[in-house]
């Protein structure tokens, strides 16, 4: 994951600078977090927030071996997740960034430099380089670089995107389950402006938590269903549509499309599977709301195009 340009949790809303916020127990008691840690809300564009964040000491502490195999170590009393990147997440990513990479060439056919912010033990940048792009990564985590030379054979950067040059241009920034993970995310957008060139897109997916849906699984289940670990911790801000669109559009970012689910990605082998996947299409359409928050934007003054919905 990438780290942020500065840590703190500021009294500014970063999506719309306001500074009311109002604390929201149900994705505190969903997150299993204790005190003094607490989410809280923006109350103008409701953008979640972990507050208190992190120091920069246990930043790196999250970000070390334990993050990525699930087990050992402990970051501010929360223990390892249990879950191991290479086996639980990676495969599925692999898959996921297979199709963005295959509707980013149908969409933006011209792009040929790419930038994987967060880019983890390296498998959308070995994807992106076999498919013909000239791609690069960009990881915080100095065991992820590791294990990406180790799997991969690939020289991930290890920095943050405050340690690109200043004349450093891409087409494409790619960030996937990367934003969330800012505790200063209108410094690290107003980067990714910098660094894309003219005309360059970026892609930025997060989870969308803590919707309505979720808050009422939440108020019906009991409190030991949601334990304390590392991935209690690891997001510093919960994004909604509004509040991501808002976040890019004030850095100057014009966003060509969004939506909050892909159904490609959601199993059909099974007629309720089947089910869920067209009532889930139909709630992102109608109402805006998914799983995921999926967003292509664009630097420059160019006419927007849609990828996906």
């Amino acid at each position: 994951m990438a780290h942020p340009m500065n840590v703190g949790s500021p009294e500014q809303c970063p999506a719309c600078n306001n500074t009311r916020w109002s604390d929201d127990p149900i994705a505190t008691k969903i997150l299993g977090v204790p005190p003094p840690f607490r989410v809280r809300s923006c109350v103008n564009c409701r953008l979640g927030q972990l507050s208190p964040y992190l120091t920069e000491t246990q930043i790196a502490e999250l970000y070390g071996k334990s993050y990525f195999s699930g087990s050992g170590g402990s970051v501010a009393g929360a223990m390892s997740s249990g879950e191991d990147y290479s086996l639980s997440y990676a495969p599925a990513r692999v898959l996921k960034f297979g199709r963005t990479l295959s509707d980013v060439s149908h969409a933006y056919p011209k792009i040929r430099t790419v930038l994987d912010v967060g880019a983890a033990t390296g498998e959308f940048v070995k994807l992106a380089a076999g498919l013909g792009f000239e791609a690069s990564g960009l990881e915080f985590s100095e065991h992820a670089v590791s294990e990406a030379r180790r799997l991969h054979g690939l020289e991930i950067r290890r920095g943050t995107l405050a340690d690109l040059t200043e004349h450093e241009r891409f087409d494409f920034i790619h960030l996937s389950h990367v934003m969330e993970h800012f505790p200063n995310p209108l410094g690290e957008v107003a980067q990714i402006h910098a660094h894309l060139g003219m005309g360059g897109v970026t892609y930025i997916e997060v989870p969308f938590q803590f919707h309505f849906i979720s808050r009422a699984r939440a108020l019906m289940a009991k409190p030991a269903t949601f334990p304390f670990t590392a991935h209690s911790l690891h997001h510093a801000y919960f994004y909604t549509p509004q509040s991501l669109v808002r976040l890019l559009t004030r850095c100057g970012l014009r966003i060509d499309s969004i939506r909050c689910f892909d159904p490609r990605c959601y199993p059909q082998a099974t007629i309720p599977q089947r089910m869920k996947r067209m009532l889930w299409t139909a709630f992102d359409r109608g109402l805006g709301l998914g799983n995921t928050i999926e967003v292509f934007a664009r630097r420059g003054p160019e006419a927007s195009t849609t990828v996906g919905n």
